[in-house]
């Protein structure tokens, strides 16, 4: 008689996952190290999840639904606050302790995508887009076109984004918040 997964320890291996990711990063993730900490075994997480990559796509999945949980408070369009200021607001966010393991992990997942044979190309590019509709709501809120907010959302995206990175590079907080202020006051003109 066959094994029936347990969807109530499956549910519990991905948010374990999730919570492992966030403290260890994606890049060279391996099974073993990985069961040990959850308590198992390298089989019975490929009994629930049948491969490594369903594993890690799944936790990838409650990381990110965790993190738009997160950031959506603080990204979301305020009424009557012009969204320049919510987005100053969110920079204590963007380069808080709080949202470093979420960058970690992305960033990793992110240039792990960029190999042609990786399970996580899709991931990555929807992990990119996805934040788009937020921050274009928040300008349509302040009044632009759909145009201009849509242009106005990816430059502050890539912006932020790349702030991110040169803080997680460098770890001089000083220099990239300053940076994301002169990037508000910018927005602002």
């Amino acid at each position: 008689m066959a094994r029936i997964a347990d969807p109530d320890l499956k549910t519990s291996l991905v948010s374990q996952t999730a919570d492992y990711l966030l403290e260890h990063g994606y890049a060279g993730i391996s099974l073993r190290p990985l069961a040990d900490e959850l308590q198992t075994s390298p089989r019975m997480l490929l009994f629930h999840f049948e491969s490594k990559e369903h594993l890690l796509t799944e936790a990838l999945e409650e990381v990110r639904s965790r993190q738009l949980a997160l950031f959506g408070r603080y990204l979301a369009p305020r009424r009557g606050l012009p969204y320049t200021r919510v987005l100053s607001r969110a920079g204590s966010l963007f380069f808080g302790a709080q949202a470093q393991p979420y960058f970690r992990v992305f960033q990793q997942v992110s240039a792990v995508a960029l190999l042609q044979t990786s399970p996580m190309q899709n991931l990555s590019e929807r992990l990119t887009k996805e934040w788009l509709p937020m921050m274009t709501d928040g300008f349509l809120a302040d009044g632009y076109s759909r145009l201009r907010a849509v242009s106005l959302a990816t430059m502050t995206l890539a912006t932020t984004r790349g702030l991110i990175m040169d803080l997680a590079a460098t770890g001089e907080r000083k220099r990239v918040l300053a940076g994301y202020r002169q990037m508000i006051t910018l927005l602002n003109e």
